[in-house]
């Protein structure tokens, strides 16, 4: 923008200063030619009295002066139509820079609207990131602490079958263990038959009945350690199953939240670093603006000055003029057509 101003300034400046200088000329030119004008007068005036015929001469050379003197006004006059037509053309197209400037300036004055807005709903977006961000950071302790809290709950169910487990087979063992502790007492024990049958035959039955309890009581004890060993075998395996369901589940759910967090980072980067961007396109385009504001208010100066300058009074055609300015006598050199 201010080279612009420079170029144009460049233009008009020589221009206006040869006007000046052919103003300058035009007006000694002028005033030569009115005091050509006076002489010639004042001659005439001593040709028409008596005792000066000997000044036709004389006369004849101020006439061939002043016509030399009208030729060169002519051409100055004719400089000067050039030199005004040349001013005119930089006026117009000063005056076309000039809209130019207010057209770019009401641009840029809509640029910069428009940048506000998108700066402003850029920051509002950002905003919205943040609070996005924030929002899946604390899901994200939620599911953090809820895993932790769940991990140490599926321990502590662990140890805790564990230990039944252990019970269960140390009370399995200690049933086999009573009755082979019964049987070695048996085995220990002296024999003492009875003396008659009817004895014996009781001894014998009372030995088959704790036999046959005996063995429904080891049926019964390897049944319930059968069963037992494939319940808690059922629950390891149901266990291990849900524990890696729930921690399959609680993994991707906190990839998701990583994976959320990521994208919420990146978001949020980008739309500082838009915001950052826009900041920068508008104090730029704030000091274009300016630029501009300063630029209008020079060219509109230097088109008052030409305006001005170009408003001023003329110096005044001979051939308007008919007779001496000082003493009104008629002049005698023929108008020019």
């Amino acid at each position: 923008a201010q080279e612009d101003a420079e170029v144009l300034r460049s233009l008009v400046v020589p221009l206006e200063e040869e006007i000046k200088a052919l103003k300058e000329k035009l007006r000694s030119t002028d005033d030569e030619l009115q005091k050509c004008k006076e002489q010639e007068q004042q001659q005439l005036q001593k040709r028409m009295e008596p005792g000066n015929e000997n000044n036709c001469d004389m006369c004849m050379n101020y006439e061939a002066q002043l016509v030399k003197v009208q030729t060169t006004v002519k051409d100055l006059e004719k400089q000067l139509v050039e030199s005004e037509k040349a001013l005119q053309a930089q006026r117009d197209e000063l005056a076309k820079e000039v809209d130019f400037r207010k057209g770019m300036e009401e641009k840029w004055n809509e640029k910069k609207e428009e940048h506000k807005i998108k700066v402003t709903e850029l920051t509002a977006a950002s905003q919205l990131a943040q609070q996005s961000l924030k929002e899946l950071k604390h899901q994200y302790m939620l599911t953090y602490q809820a895993v932790t809290e769940e991990l140490a709950k599926l321990t502590r169910g662990r140890e805790e079958v564990q230990r039944h487990l252990i019970e269960l087979q140390r009370e399995n063992e200690i049933l086999m263990g009573k009755h082979s502790k019964h049987s070695e007492q048996l085995q220990s024990e002296s024999i003492n038959l009875p003396n008659n049958v009817e004895e014996l035959h009781l001894c014998l039955l009372k030995i088959k009945e704790d036999l046959i309890n005996a063995k429904v009581a080891q049926e019964h004890a390897e049944e319930n350690a059968a069963s037992l060993g494939c319940k808690l075998e059922l629950l390891r395996e149901q266990m291990i199953s849900e524990n890696e369901t729930k921690i399959q589940r609680l993994e991707r759910k906190l990839s998701e939240t990583l994976k959320s967090k990521q994208e919420a980072d990146s978001t949020i980067a980008e739309l500082r670093q838009r915001v950052t961007s826009l900041q920068e396109v508008l104090d730029t385009s704030g000091e274009v603006q300016k630029d501009f504001v300063r630029l209008s208010q020079s060219l509109q100066v230097q088109l008052e000055k030409i305006r001005e300058s170009g408003s001023e009074v003329r110096w005044q055609h001979e051939e308007d003029v008919d007779d001496c300015p000082s003493c009104r006598t008629n002049f005698t050199i023929a108008k020019k057509k």
